[in-house]
């Protein structure tokens, strides 16, 4: 979600969390992104790999704690940027760790042309698949998100499929998340329904990460669940799996 915002220096996002750790070779670490009237936290996903170095995700605008924090766990081997909204931070970890590969969602590389990507991720072919299961959310093509599952911890990474938000900043947060459908609760946004062109491919797609049965959820918007209660993401993905209805998009 926060594309097109952070670019201006005035905008950087405020550093809310140090790297936390969640077990299992699973960290985190949060921000806030500022908007007129709201604020919006983003968590970026870091995994420490068995075979050694560090992946990862939704990489966050860094401060050199947060630099230093992640180098102290491993050399950093790859930079996912999850989906077509989530990119905006990556050239500061390529910086810092120049042996890391680069890798975007579908589109994602002519969107930033500067960047040198080294494949786009998604398949069994991804070099990090015997450890983390990559699978693309299909029928979304604008937003081209791929979703994570750590297989050893069964953690589920995200970044626009779900929201997890129990607080709201801003006088116009409220109003914007309870439109969102997102407002206090762990949930999908209902942008969804005017970004899903084939309805059948992403209910396909989210039956895939079903079946891998998560047992963490961490999202770049929202609060960590360290122990997913039976049934919450089947409940917050109810529309996805239904097939439901795409709306048209907006004129």
């Amino acid at each position: 979600m926060p594309d097109g915002v952070g670019r201006d220096p005035a905008e950087r996002p405020i550093m809310t969390s140090p790297l936390d750790d969640h077990g299992d070779g699973i960290y985190s670490a949060s921000a806030i992104m500022r908007f007129p009237g709201f604020r919006l936290p983003i968590r970026m996903a870091a995994v420490q790999l068995e075979g050694g170095g560090m992946w990862l995700h939704s990489p966050i605008a860094p401060d050199a704690a947060l630099l230093d924090a992640v180098a102290a766990k491993g050399d950093v081997r790859f930079v996912v940027a999850p989906n077509q909204l989530h990119h905006l931070f990556v050239q500061p970890w390529l910086d810092r760790f120049p042996r890391a590969q680069l890798w975007g969602a579908p589109g994602l590389e002519h969107k930033r042309s500067e960047l040198k990507f080294a494949g786009v991720h998604g398949t069994a072919k991804d070099p990090w698949h015997d450890e983390i299961e990559s699978i693309r959310i299909d029928g979304a093509p604008k937003l081209a998100e791929t979703v994570f599952v750590h297989r050893r911890s069964r953690t589920l990474i995200v970044t626009d499929l779900v929201f997890n938000l129990r607080t709201a900043e801003g006088w116009l947060a409220p109003l914007l998340l309870r439109m969102m459908g997102v407002h206090g609760k762990l949930a999908q946004s209902r942008a969804w329904r005017f970004g899903v062109k084939d309805r059948a491919a992403a209910a396909a797609s989210v039956r895939r990460v079903l079946e891998l049965s998560p047992r963490r959820l961490v999202v770049a918007h929202g609060e960590v669940i360290d122990a997913l209660p039976e049934g919450a993401l089947e409940r917050a993905l109810e529309w996805m799996l239904a097939g439901g209805k795409a709306l048209p998009a907006a004129a």
